[in-house]
């Protein structure tokens, strides 16, 4: 959504085979549904490109983009571009929370999986550094215990699972502290840290004023809160004031709610997004 405000359309995925050629100019999509920081997250859905994959095709686009422009050019279009990162909360939802999967949970202290995931995130940054990425927006983790798949596990009452977003906010802090420290060691590298929990969260709290009213429950999926069966085809409860909702199915945001954080990644103060937002990044050569 903040790339709209810049004038930049949505990149196509990397994979489609229509993603070659003078077509990777103006930017891919790497991402994989149920992918996490950990290679072992998501597993569960058996077919996923894990962040370490990703980064994988995102070499072989440097590499194509040095053989179309030359090393040079390619460097600078690398240099210059937005990176774009939304990635964590499958690290406990499709591994540390696992009911059938204790080997994380019983292997590491809630710290202690921080700690793992800040390690590996690092690792995974500096690779992306050193294959030319310099701008990093990099989103925290919304409130997860508020999604409608959580609420259908563990609320007795629709209300946000607190021992859950518990987790979210160890996560986001350290998420904060490594994407401040980060340039000390790459240089010319620039880190933004969205602040998707706090808007989402202080939306769920006070909705009205935005145009939202159903805060706890998927606007396609079936079971308690919609949160217990995936929006498929074949389910025909899908509501039909979508834009009143703040999630559209057991786990993610409606578009409506996407608008707002990308509006305000976009144009927000620095309780939104830090140290500055995507317009004044945009303006930055390196």
């Amino acid at each position: 959504m903040a790339g709209d405000r810049i004038g930049l359309p949505y990149p196509p995925a990397s994979l489609a085979p229509t993603s070659r050629g003078p077509a990777i100019l103006r930017g891919l999509n790497y991402a994989s549904g149920a992918a996490g920081i950990l290679d072992g997250s998501g597993a569960n859905y058996i077919e996923r490109l894990t962040f370490n994959e990703q980064i994988t095709l995102f070499q072989q686009t440097v590499l194509q983009l040095t053989v179309m422009l030359g090393r040079a050019a390619a460097t600078n279009l690398t240099h210059n571009s937005l990176f774009g990162f939304a990635i964590g909360s499958n690290d406990y939802i499709n591994n540390y929370l696992l009911l059938s999967n204790n080997s994380t949970r019983t292997q590491y202290t809630p710290s202690q999986f921080v700690q793992l995931l800040m390690s590996t995130l690092t690792t995974q940054f500096t690779t992306l550094y050193n294959w030319g990425a310099r701008k990093f927006l990099v989103s925290n983790i919304g409130p997860m215990g508020c999604i409608p798949y959580r609420l259908a596990q563990k609320s007795v009452d629709g209300s946000c699972v607190a021992s859950d977003n518990a987790l979210v906010k160890s996560f986001n802090k350290a998420l904060k502290n490594l994407t401040t420290s980060l340039p000390s060691s790459l240089p010319d590298a620039m880190f933004l840290y969205g602040n998707s929990y706090d808007i989402v969260y202080n939306l769920i709290q006070d909705p009205y004023p935005l145009g939202f009213n159903v805060v706890n429950e998927g606007c396609c999926g079936g079971g308690i809160y919609n949160g217990q069966l995936p929006c498929l085809p074949v389910i025909d409860s899908l509501c039909t004031n979508r834009s009143e909702y703040v999630f559209w199915d057991s786990f993610h945001p409606t578009a409506a709610i996407n608008e707002i954080l990308g509006n305000r990644s976009f144009a927000g103060s620095t309780s939104d997004i830090f140290p500055i937002n995507v317009r004044q990044l945009s303006k930055v050569r390196i």
